[in-house]
């Protein structure tokens, strides 16, 4: 049996149950040109796997923060989170089941509500126990390695850099809000935890709960180049990999992108919080800006509350992008997404239908 859960707006405190609960989906150099007149593209996409046909009991249940629950590489194999038994399927690209990573357990190989899944070509890596580890796991081989440090939390944004380095947020969640309002951004770790080099720092937030969320970010490797992008503030930012020298970083609020105005005229429809303020002391409410971000061919592919926005190399604003299905758009159902060097973009989605559950490809 197949469940999907629908988002809500309301995040209890403290953080360590956030995991539990659903939500929906700055510094400014210059302002993005905006325009209503730029082009819509539209894709047509084909379902590379529907869930159903798997052959097995699972649950994808999508909370605020987990925000990576599916991954593809670049010899098509799919990791997908299954909340439901804190494990990860591995699928091969004829979509069969080739094997089951995890459950709960006291072995090392097991998982306990795992957050976000990515891989290379050798690796698999996990952010798991609501983030207070990441397991690496060698793909062909039964090797594996556990990162963690005490009171230290990984937001669930990762990335397995070049000779084994993952990229990664990371918080120290027992210091002051003044001491974590200067973390950085994120950082490059080696596989013993050391910290190689930081990026940028955290907007600065009023309380704890605040800063976990107006921080959390979704991050994508081009070359020598990261490109980020915060879940829920209206801002695109890239750093140099390997000087940490900020590229840019662009306050879509003084664009005129429509989509972002319908996101911003949300937020004021539910009275949402703000980094500096919160209505109630336990409790957080947001609007999801944004769902991921990719590049391919110069292009960053944005995908925002309800459309993909597409951006040049300096975030100048391009136009849209709509991902269809049997001549209906899913783009406002994709959970999240994974474009491959040979532009083929593969996401986790749900059919508008019937709420269930597929994984799609399309060709840009």
């Amino acid at each position: 049996m197949i469940k999907r859960r629908r988002p809500s707006f309301y995040i209890p405190y403290p953080f360590i149950m956030l995991f539990f609960c659903l939500s929906t989906s700055c510094h400014q150099e210059n302002p993005v040109p905006g325009g209503r007149n730029l082009p819509e593209m539209v894709i047509a996409a084909r379902i590379f796997l529907d869930l159903q046909t798997l052959g097995t009991d699972f649950e994808i249940s999508r909370t605020f923060f987990q925000t990576k629950l599916f991954h593809m590489t670049e010899d098509l194999t799919a990791y997908l989170i299954d909340s439901n038994r804190h494990r990860i399927l591995e699928i091969d690209r004829e979509g069969r089941l080739r094997r089951v990573i995890g459950g709960i357990g006291q072995r090392e190989i097991d998982l306990y509500y795992p957050v976000a899944v990515t891989a290379n070509d050798k690796m698999l890596a996990v952010i798991n126990n609501s983030g207070g580890e990441i397991k690496i796991f060698d793909r062909f081989a039964p090797k594996i390695r556990v990162i963690s440090r005490k009171e230290t939390y990984f937001l669930p944004s990762l990335i397995i850099g070049q000779e084994n380095e993952l990229i990664a947020p990371a918080r120290k969640v027992t210091r002051s809000i003044a001491e974590m309002n200067e973390e950085p951004i994120f950082s490059i770790f080696d596989f013993n935890f050391n910290q190689i080099r930081t990026f940028g720092k955290a907007i600065k937030c009023s309380s704890h709960i605040a800063h976990l969320h107006f921080n959390l970010v979704e991050l994508f490797a081009d070359g020598q180049i990261i490109y980020g992008a915060y879940a829920c503030l209206p801002i695109l930012f890239a750093f140099d990999r390997h000087t940490g020298k900020e590229l840019f970083k662009r306050d879509l609020r003084l664009s005129d992108i429509p989509e972002i105005n319908r996101a911003l005229e949300r937020e004021r429809e539910i009275m949402a919080d703000t980094p500096e303020k919160q209505n109630k002391p336990n409790q957080i409410r947001l609007v999801r800006m944004n769902r991921g971000i990719g590049v391919y061919k110069g292009s960053i592919y944005y995908l925002g509350y309800e459309k993909f926005l597409l951006f040049g190399p300096q975030a100048e604003f391009l136009g849209t992008l709509k991902i269809t299905l049997n001549d209906q758009d899913i783009t406002s159902y994709i959970d999240c997404f994974v474009i491959l060097p040979a532009g083929r973009m593969f996401g986790l989605a749900t059919r508008p239908e019937n709420r269930q559950p597929i994984i799609f490809e399309a060709d840009l």
